[in-house]
């Protein structure tokens, strides 16, 4: 249907068995995996549930193989800590060979994680230490990207009870509902910056049939996490001018500002998951 379909996971269910029933229905699988170490994992509240053991790196390359084989695309999602912020993780991302590397630094945010998230967060100098600590990975065509403090209200999407979310200011604010109000009215509820979603890294052709190279980018699908690829400082200059050439070249409008698309789109995933269901 010339649509992109992607799953976040912990990746307790990703078996070539699990998968198989979804290909060519999804293209991408992201994993949530914080540590190499699984006891750090564990501590973080990844990859176990009910009490049960923790998984193993040995299941997650596994996982990585069954997506392949599936004809997925892989990215893994860290979140940065004061529990991880030190290890290097760049032999098991390596093995893992994901398509893109999503690294996120621990925030505060109002209402989610409010009197618990102290002893996680970490300063900048952390974060880019971290970043700086892995970003041979680029040399193995591992993409890597940053999310921060300062990216925010670089993404929004809509929830499963039909509003937008963005990631504003250290709280998740949604709109009304948009069935109700319509989209431009619901739209005007979050506070989404179009400049921030590009400068993130958040314009890119990721269909999967394209294979995992970021040259020409010709898709505006919205992703769900990134800003700009890691690079050395010179190169983060000529990517801010380049960013700051194309802003001028494009009308400075909402991406998200047609009925046409969205209410659409909310009924080609109602369509696509009972599709999915039937084929099960």
């Amino acid at each position: 249907y010339g649509k992109t379909t992607a799953i976040i996971t912990n990746g307790w269910c990703l078996t070539e068995e699990y998968l198989t029933p979804f290909k060519g229905w999804l293209d991408w699988v992201t994993i949530s995996l914080d540590s190499a170490i699984p006891e750090v994992h564990a501590k973080l509240g990844r990859g176990f549930r009910n009490g049960e053991k923790p998984l193993t790196n040995e299941h997650y390359l596994r996982a990585s193989e069954a997506i392949s084989k599936a004809g997925m695309k892989l990215k893994i999602s860290t979140v940065v800590t004061k529990l991880n912020k030190d290890e290097d993780m760049s032999e098991f991302i390596r093995d893992l060979n994901p398509c893109r590397w999503k690294i996120f630094q621990c925030l505060y945010i109002e209402g989610e994680n409010d009197g618990r998230v102290d002893e996680f967060l970490i300063t900048k100098d952390e974060l880019q230490e971290f970043l700086k600590r892995h970003e041979k990975l680029t040399n193995d065509g591992i993409k890597m990207y940053a999310s921060t403090e300062d990216t925010k209200n670089g993404y929004a999407c809509i929830t499963p009870a039909g509003c937008f979310l963005d990631d504003g200011e250290n709280i998740h604010k949604y709109s009304r509902p948009i069935l109700e109000v319509g989209v431009d009215e619901a739209w005007k509820d979050i506070d989404y910056k179009p400049e921030n979603f590009r400068a993130r890294g958040g314009m890119y052709d990721w269909k999967a049939t394209q294979g995992c190279s970021m040259g020409g980018v010709s898709s505006r699908d919205i992703e769900d996490i990134g800003i700009a690829p890691i690079t050395t400082e010179k190169k983060e200059k000529n990517q801010t001018r380049k960013v700051s050439t194309r802003d001028k070249q494009q009308p400075a409008v909402p991406w998200w500002n047609a009925s046409a698309i969205f209410i659409p789109a909310v009924l080609f995933v109602a369509l696509l998951v009972s599709i999915i269901i039937g084929r099960l």
